[in-house]
Formats: structure tokens, sequence, C-alpha cells
């Protein structure tokens, strides 16, 4: 009765067929699925360093997190920031992942964003080229009588490092004992 994209037809074909399998280790990805999957276990991917949360009823996007030393938080970015616009585009007017998808596939043209904060009347516009950022998955810190406190919340490519630097910072402040998180 249409037009059909034969790609788009050919990746429904391929991930019906691993699906027939019924073999819950199975499953197919697409180009892009596989691109971000791999991201995921690198650690590492082309962005600004934002988690983003989405309000469904109003739109309202907000920082969720700003991973340190990204561009993001280089350029003043915070938690609880609303991102009110993505180049001339209301924010609220997108999905959230369609603003990762322009963020992460614009290579590296610049990204300017509008941003309302709590406490300020006007908005100010940041911009910066996305660039390879490295999710934190091992946080730490000291707790009562030298004990050092060290959660890796993921194992990616990077944890090991990640690891590596934490543990050495607690051990330059005198830790005398540890408990390693690994929950969740």
């Amino acid at each position: 009765l249409e037009d059909v994209d034969e790609e788009t037809l050919a990746e429904g074909m391929y991930a019906g067929m691993m699906a027939s399998l019924g073999d819950k280790y199975s499953g197919y990805y697409s180009e892009d699925d596989y691109k971000k999957l791999k991201e995921s276990s690198e650690g590492k991917y082309t962005g600004i360093g934002l988690v983003m949360e989405q309000n469904r009823e109003t739109g309202k996007i907000t920082v969720a997190q700003c991973y340190a030393g990204s561009p993001a938080a280089e350029a003043g970015i915070q938690a609880g920031d609303e991102i009110y616009k993505i180049g001339e585009q209301l924010a609220a007017e997108l999905d959230v992942t369609d603003i990762s998808s322009q963020i992460r596939n614009g290579g590296t043209k610049e990204i300017e964003l509008t941003i309302k904060r709590e406490g300020l009347e006007e908005t100010f516009t940041v911009t910066f080229v996305p660039d390879t950022v490295e999710i934190p998955v091992v946080s730490s810190r000291m707790l009562e009588n030298s004990v050092g406190y060290l959660q890796i919340a993921e194992f990616t490519d990077g944890t090991s490092e990640q690891f590596r630097t934490a543990y050495q910072v607690l051990q330059v402040d005198n830790m005398k004992g540890m408990i390693i998180d690994l929950r969740n």
C-alpha cells in the first residue's frame, strides 16, 4: 500500500528471526544499537557528559548528572539545570533520546544549549563541541575511623583504572580499612 524502506524491513526480519529462537541470550542488534552497546561496555562515548531526565507530563528536560571533566562540566552545567533549548528549538518539544542523538551524531559541530537555572532570572547559553567522555563507574569517599568506601557501579573497560585511581586517593588519605561495594 505504501513505500517500504528495504533496510527497515530487513532489520525487522533479522530481529524477528532471533526472537523466534526463544533464547533469552540471543538477540539482534542494528548497527546503531550495537554502537550503543559497545559504548556502554567501553565506558566512553562521544558527547558532552550529561545524564538527562524528562518529565513526561511537562516535557521539561533537566540535568540529572554532569560528569566531572566533561565538556558540559567545563562549561558550567550543573545537576538540576533545565535544558530549555537546543539550538533554536524548545527542548520540551523533543524527546530526550532525540536530544542525545543530536548531540552524539553531530560529529564535531558545536552544540548550543540554552539553560534555565533555579535562582537565576535569565537563561544563559553555552556552546560546546562534543568530545570523548569517560563514564565514571567508580566512586569513593572516606568514612569514619579512616575506613575507605569504594563503589563500583558497573564493569567497563575503564573500571580497573578508575578503581586504581580511587584506591590511591584513599591510601593518600591514610585509609586503615576498606569497604568495596558491588551492589546494583
